[in-house]
């Protein structure tokens, strides 16, 4: 069907606390972007340009989704041709937040660094302004130009271009980073056969921003609930914080009977180092007559290096 796309420790599962359902982030109007803020954003020559790194980290670093959320809502209202609106039905990203911030070149300039990121070849391209003649090497990705500077998409690019120092940042604490992972739920119905639901655990990574989340979506809206459940979400930040074991119950980001329904875990510029987030979708369907009907897809689950 298709339809949203759209080494263990017992100990650390035995902590797990049930966190509490989170408002929706539309709900949530003091995460908008401010004035000043929207004055740091601007399109120069086709290109969608954020003043610094250190703003651009504000967004994606923020501590829900909400802010990613809201800036994206932001950035689909400019006249700004974004690799989304070019390619409406590609799953190159598969990431509202890339879909809206790159543009049909798949660059982004944040900063003083123009940025190229190919999903397929898992491969970061970065060209300082000041070498803006070479910018067509950069689409091209012309690797024996000596201007452009090339990451993984595993690499906390914007970290190791803020420092100028690549080996020693690429280093850090000596954790690594984690390769990106997507887990699909099977089709399901509830009822009738012709009520369908399924949904998926992601963890995208792109080198400027990596993105753990849950979503889940119907065939059809007003009809039936569904809900995601996790069980447990859990990560660590590649030399950062721990956040977790935690678990969450019948959740949903938008309303009851809306054919769509997403958590978002963790949202940030730097790469995971360790995750287990495991998950099912839950549909629940109430008859004219009173009887409740409940259906579960089996678990599924991301996990790594734990």
């Amino acid at each position: 069907m298709g339809l949203v796309f759209v080494s263990c420790n017992k100990e650390k599962l035995e902590t797990a606390q049930t966190a509490p359902n989170l408002p929706a982030f539309v709900d949530v109007p003091e995460q908008k972007l401010t004035p000043v803020e929207t004055e740091k954003i601007s399109i120069e020559n086709g290109v969608l340009v954020f003043e610094s790194i250190e703003f651009y980290e504000s967004i994606v670093n923020f501590e829900d989704y909400s802010k990613v959320a809201f800036t994206v809502n932001y950035l689909n209202s400019l006249d700004f041709n974004s690799f989304g609106k070019a390619n409406p039905k590609s799953e190159l990203f598969d990431d509202e937040f890339m879909d809206a911030i790159m543009n049909a070149d798949q660059v982004v300039k944040i900063g003083a660094w123009f940025i190229r990121i190919n999903p397929e070849t898992e491969t970061v391209s970065a060209l300082n302004d000041l070498n803006i003649s070479e910018y067509s090497s950069l689409i091209s990705e012309d690797f024996s130009n000596t201007t452009i500077v090339n990451f993984s998409t595993s690499d906390d690019v914007l970290e190791m271009l803020k420092n100028n120092d690549l080996i020693s940042t690429k280093l850090g604490c000596g954790e690594s980073g984690i390769n990106g992972y997507d887990e699909y739920f099977s089709d399901e119905f509830i009822y009738s056969t012709s009520w369908l639901f399924d949904g998926a655990l992601h963890f995208n990574r792109f080198g400027i921003y990596y993105h753990l989340f849950a979503e889940a979506a119907s065939n059809v809206s007003g009809v039936f609930k569904i809900y995601i459940n996790l069980e447990p979400v859990y990560y660590h930040v590649k030399c950062g914080i721990t956040n977790g074991p935690y678990n969450v119950y019948n959740y949903q980001h938008a309303s009851a009977y809306a054919s769509y329904q997403k958590y978002s875990s963790y949202q940030g510029s730097t790469n995971l180092n360790e995750v287990y987030f495991r998950g099912r979708i839950q549909a629940v369907y109430t008859h004219t007559n009173g009887v409740v009907y409940s259906k579960y897809t089996p678990w599924k689950q991301i996990r790594v290096n734990y």
